[in-house]
Parts: C-alpha cells; sequence; structure tokens
C-alpha cells in the first residue's frame, strides 16, 4: 500500500489578489507601512544626515517607532527580551499586523553583519518566536545582504510563514527628519 509523503507546500495566500496576479514577497518596505506614507524614502539623504542618525541614542529611535505605531508603552531592554518592541498596531500594505522589532543602535556604528546580532549571531532567531506578522530589523548604518538573507530565510519557513521589514540608516534617517528628530548637523564654518 501506498501513502502519500507529500502533499503540498504551505504558502500565504491573500485572497485580494486578483486573478491571475502572485502573491505578495515576504519582505515589507517602510514605504509600505501606513504610518510612513507622508515620507519620501526616494528622497536624497546626506553623508551628514547619516553621522546625525549615529548620534540619536536608540531609546529615542524606538520612542519614535513606538509613537508611529501607536503604542504608548515602551519596554525597557533587558538580556532576555525576545524583541525591543511588539505591537498590534502596524498597518502594511493596507492591512493591520502585529509586529516584533529588534533596534540596532548607534553602539554598532558600522554596516551590520551577522557578528553583530549577538555574541553567538543568534539575536536575530529572538523576534521570530514572537506571536507577530511582522518581524522588522531596524539599523543606525548599512544592513549587509547577508543580514537580509538570514531574515527572508527565517520570513520563509514553511512551518510559520511572515513578513519582514529591514530600516537601513537611512530610511531610519528620513524617518527620524520626518518626525523632526533628526539632529541638525553643525554647520562647517566659512575657510
Amino acid at each position: 500500500m501506498l501513502r502519500p509523503v507529500f502533499i503540498g507546500i504551505r504558502s500565504i495566500v491573500d485572497d485580494d489578489l486578483p486573478a491571475g496576479a502572485s502573491a505578495p514577497r515576504a519582505r515589507v518596505y517602510p514605504s509600505d507601512i501606513g504610518q510612513f506614507s507622508g515620507i519620501d524614502f526616494a528622497s536624497p539623504f546626506a553623508e551628514a544626515e547619516g553621522e546625525a542618525v549615529l548620534r540619536v541614542p536608540e531609546d529615542t529611535v524606538k520612542r519614535a517607532f513606538a509613537l508611529a505605531a501607536r503604542r504608548a508603552y515602551v519596554p525597557k531592554d533587558w538580556g532576555g527580551e525576545r524583541s525591543d518592541l511588539y505591537t498590534s498596531r502596524v498597518f502594511a500594505r493596507g492591512r493591520q499586523l502585529s509586529a516584533a522589532w529588534l533596534f540596532k543602535g548607534p553602539g554598532f556604528p558600522r554596516a551590520m553583519d551577522v557578528k553583530a546580532l549577538g555574541k553567538n549571531g543568534d539575536q536575530i532567531d529572538r523576534p521570530f518566536t514572537e506571536p507577530a506578522e511582522l518581524l522588522v530589523l531596524q539599523h543606525c548604518h548599512q544592513i549587509k545582504s547577508s543580514v537580509v538573507g538570514m531574515m527572508d530565510a527565517y520570513a520563509h519557513d514553511v512551518r510559520h510563514p511572515r513578513f519582514y521589514m529591514i530600516i537601513d540608516g537611512a530610511d531610519t534617517g528620513r524617518i527620524l527628519r520626518f518626525l523632526g528628530l533628526l539632529p541638525v548637523a553643525p554647520a562647517c564654518p566659512p575657510l
């Protein structure tokens, strides 16, 4: 007697898609977020602004994103946390989603690679244990493709597919600029 070993693959299906359209990818971009709808993510971002982002404390960034996500309470950091911020008030692609956020601030002021994600490179595991539909990684600088690839791999876990979003230093700066929280770069004295 034969028994099926493999029947199919679980996938995310959007009932609102027109016939023949493909399902949206797992990656969500900051411009897809309703709370960021007034921000021009295509606007130029100066090097001085990138340096200014590095001067913004992680707690200020976390509070800014919490306010944008309409969450008043911001938990204190502690070693065993699964995420830095959790909310069910993020609107992405016209739908309300729960989201778990991981913030990496100016304590690591360079391009993020997997080594930046905890002593064993396992800090990225924690948000994926949250009961959230959208997992967000924010950093004050560039985020290397190895980290993006890791987020994408976790998001495509067939047992529990999720959406994910990467917010690098430039997009963090655009968001902080929009909220009036990006420090103005000091003016250079004339020569």
